[in-house]
């Protein structure tokens, strides 16, 4: 008796440690996706300047998510951010000293919780999954 209940609290714990691995690589593949999104949104703001610079230094940020979403969903994720950039008008009226500037950072950023993304990334991650 005492083995039966020491394997069956065996099979729990992996179990349990089964679902926790399943749980961080969704999360890890939503953060990726969002990632690649924020950035494409920034680089299609900036005129991809961000991306020079970002080479310019050695930057290597989004290697990993690439590999983590493969080609298909980051091409999805670039699409999704420089289609949002575009979207992105100027926050100031043309009689301000501001007229036609764009709060570029803080509108990509707002896509980070931005309801139609996550609403998007739940159905390409199923879509991933299977």
């Amino acid at each position: 008796m005492k083995n039966i209940l020491v394997l069956a609290s065996l099979c729990f714990t992996l179990a349990c440690k089964a679902q926790q691995s399943d749980l961080q690589k969704e999360k890890d593949w939503i953060w990726s996706f969002k990632s690649i999104a924020i950035y494409s949104c920034l680089c299609e703001l900036t005129k991809d300047g961000i991306d020079k610079e970002l080479m310019k230094h050695n930057d290597i940020s989004f290697m990993a998510e690439a590999e983590i979403l493969d080609s298909y969903f980051s091409k999805k994720a670039d699409s999704i951010g420089r289609d949002y950039a575009k979207k992105v008008k100027p926050i100031f009226s043309d009689d301000s000293e501001f007229a036609g500037r764009k709060a570029i950072f803080t509108s990509c950023l707002s896509l980070y919780d931005n309801d139609n993304l996550n609403t998007i990334i739940k159905k390409k991650y199923r879509r991933y999954k299977k």
